[in-house]
């Protein structure tokens, strides 16, 4: 997750599309684990996160 987001802030602040890229795969790899039922607070945090980087 702290790879995701910084991949994030590094697209955003960079404009470059590969670091978005990167933190979509990222968060959506951190969704395997945060699994809505096991840990449902992390898994609404990732979803918004991946949501925003899409």
């Amino acid at each position: 997750m702290s790879y995701a987001n910084t991949c994030a802030t590094l697209g955003e602040q960079s404009g470059q599309s590969q670091e978005l890229e990167d933190a979509i795969d990222a968060y959506r790899a951190a969704l395997e684990v945060y699994t809505r039922e096991r840990l449902p607070l992390a898994w609404a945090a990732t979803q918004t996160n991946l949501g925003t980087a899409l």
